[in-house]
């Protein structure tokens, strides 16, 4: 398994080149999915973020471009994290 360590996301986040609509739709589904891993005593890593977008989609049916904004701020997670290391237990994201 790997898990990610991006403890500066916020940071990452506001200097993204992305709108400020994106980036806080961004910060407050990242905040979502650190609640998550919280919740369930994960780390963040790949097979967590399926949990995470599978669990909305069995309890609650989101709309299609729910999920697909859900997946895009996963994928941008991992995407600009800039440690990654291959260990079944890592520090996740930390709230800030």
């Amino acid at each position: 398994m790997t898990t990610v360590a991006f403890s500066n996301w916020s940071d990452a986040l506001e200097a993204a080149d992305l709108p400020q609509k994106a980036r806080n739709r961004h910060r407050i589904i990242i905040k979502w999915f650190l609640g998550h891993l919280s919740r369930e005593r994960r780390g963040l890593s790949v097979e967590a973020a399926g949990a995470f977008v599978d669990r909305p989609i069995e309890e609650r049916g989101p709309e299609g471009w729910q999920v697909r904004q859900g997946g895009e701020v996963l994928n941008w997670c991992f995407r600009e994290a800039p440690v990654r290391a291959s260990c079944p237990s890592f520090p996740s994201l930390r709230v800030s």
